[in-house]
């Protein structure tokens, strides 16, 4: 207690020299915590990153090149994916493909993705007209619309090329005839889209009822897309949550049984994830890198400061010794000093940076990601996460 007493006493005879070194703590700890707080609070969403291309569904199920039959019934097939594994939450049936569009005087190629009223994985958001997609109507994203010409209320004729089996073994023709299905469409609305799998930017969306009718396959898709349990994802171990998905997969597949020759499979969302992870690996450690450079620095200033105190308190420190003092309490002395100030200026930093993870960092994040977003895509709104690893 004397000794602290003693300490506080030379900190206000000292108040300059005191200042500097908590300023110097506090400073380099508030960066240091936004900065790991900023990289563990991408992590967390990076989920939601990976989701924006690869699409909200886990695991997408379509016909092998090489199976008799292209298109995939629904509801038979669904039946059998449901009992592979209880993390399986939802099933649907969708078609996505490359069709021909004429629209005026202009033809070209852009994707169609057709989905179910109940599928509602990613975002659209409507910018002009309504989200209708029945009778005859479909929704085109602004990309497309652009460039094309396209407005609400425009007609522009589908062309489906019908995809044809390729026998193993054999090269595919590239002068064979192909089959293609011709149908008009109304366009009822212009939207910005994400997270759908496919046709984020030049796509057209349609219904899967619409389809189905369209090319006369009433009960069939041309994909199925798997949806897993939040909680597989929810694993702070993204190799964990790889793992995991991968292996519902593998049931998927067996579960298939003597079909399966005649499916492929993907997992983009659990290859996505594991890209990202390296990145992360890589920035954390360039976080750590940059801490230490910086408590380097700090650190000298400290060392620096210190020293002159010392050669200011000989005096001080010769009459300690003249009472009896240690040469241990002495240097005792100056530990604990070295340890307050410390205490201070990384316990202020750290609630300062806590603070201003929540209230100043996240809303000027948010803000920034989607002035940059306007008008090209939906963006994302960002999470600070205050976490414990951030300290």
């Amino acid at each position: 207690m004397i000794v602290l007493k003693y300490i506080l006493k030379s900190f206000g005879r000292h108040k300059a020299r005191t200042l500097i070194m908590v300023l110097a703590l506090l400073v380099v700890t508030v960066m240091l915590v936004l900065l790991n707080n900023s990289i563990e609070s991408f992590q967390n969403q990076i989920v939601e990153l990976v989701e924006r291309d690869t699409g909200e569904h886990d695991i997408t199920i379509t016909r092998s090149e090489f199976s008799p039959s292209q298109w995939i019934d629904v509801e038979r097939t669904s039946v059998i994916l449901k009992q592979a594994d209880p993390s399986i939450e939802t099933i649907y049936p969708r078609f996505h493909a490359t069709v021909e569009i004429q629209g005026g005087n202009d033809i070209g190629n852009a994707s169609l993705l057709a989905r179910t009223l109940e599928d509602d994985l990613g975002q659209v958001k409507v910018v002009d007209g309504e989200y209708r997609l029945d009778e005859e109507h479909v929704v085109i994203l602004k990309m497309t619309a652009d460039t094309f010409g396209l407005a609400i209320g425009d007609q522009v004729d589908l062309s489906y090329i019908l995809p044809r089996a390729r026998p193993k073994g054999y090269e595919a023709s590239e002068n064979a005839s192909v089959g293609r299905v011709t149908r008009r469409f109304t366009i009822s609305g212009i939207a910005l889209a994400t997270g759908l799998g496919g046709a984020n930017h030049n796509g057209i969306l349609a219904n899967t009822e619409t389809v189905q009718e369209w090319l006369n396959l009433p009960g069939r898709a041309e994909r199925l897309v798997v949806v897993l349990d939040e909680s597989v994802y929810k694993s702070l171990n993204t190799q964990a949550a790889i793992f995991r998905a991968r292996r519902i997969a593998e049931k998927i597949y067996d579960a298939l049984g003597s079909e399966v020759e005649t499916y492929t499979f993907a997992i983009n969302k659990a290859k996505g994830l594991e890209s990202s992870d390296v990145v992360f690996a890589v920035l954390r450690s360039l976080g750590a890198v940059y801490g230490l450079m910086v408590m380097g620095v700090v650190g000298l200033l400290v060392y620096s400061i210190f020293n002159t105190n010392v050669e200011e308190r000989q005096r001080d420190l010769a009459f300690l010794r003249i009472l009896g003092a240690k040469r241990r309490h002495l240097f005792g002395l100056v530990i604990v000093e070295v340890l307050v100030i410390g205490l201070i200026g990384v316990g202020l930093g750290i609630l300062i940076g806590q603070t201003l993870s929540g209230t100043v960092v996240s809303p000027v994040a948010s803000t920034l990601i989607s002035q940059a977003a306007s008008g090209q895509e939906i963006g994302i709104q960002f999470k600070m996460s205050v976490t414990s690893a951030a300290m």
